[in-house]
């Protein structure tokens, strides 16, 4: 399992670029360029032994290996992404701790916390 996870960042640039069926898309959505895409694509590739994409001159296009793993990448990410949503709703309270100097306290930050608050 940890040699799979190492391409992790590679399945959530392969679930990008198979949704938008584009790589430069799929490189503005995760704010790399697309050269990064295209080398995280050409990574997979080498490591499942088959080709994702279908390429042509202009565009892309899954392969039917490509078909078949993209639901369960976007299965598994969504998980992930669930789960971390759920653990951050847990353990963020919300609250914000301000630690100041005394006289900064009393003499500045009192006059504005209001402002702050609202």
């Amino acid at each position: 399992m940890k040699n799979t996870l190492r391409h992790l960042n590679a399945l959530r640039v392969f679930e990008a670029a198979a949704r938008h069926c584009n790589f430069a898309k799929a490189a503005s959505e995760l704010n790399v360029s697309h050269s990064v895409v295209s080398q995280h694509i050409k990574n997979l590739e080498a490591w499942f032994g088959t080709d994702l994409f279908i390429r042509h001159r202009n565009r892309v296009e899954l392969s039917e290996n490509g078909r078949d793993l993209l639901p369960q990448v976007a299965s598994g990410l969504q998980t992930l992404t669930d789960a971390s949503e759920t653990l951050l709703r847990k353990t963020r309270s919300g609250a914000v701790i301000v630690s100041a100097e005394p006289a900064i306290a009393s003499l500045w930050l009192r006059k504005r916390i209001t402002e702050f608050c609202s």
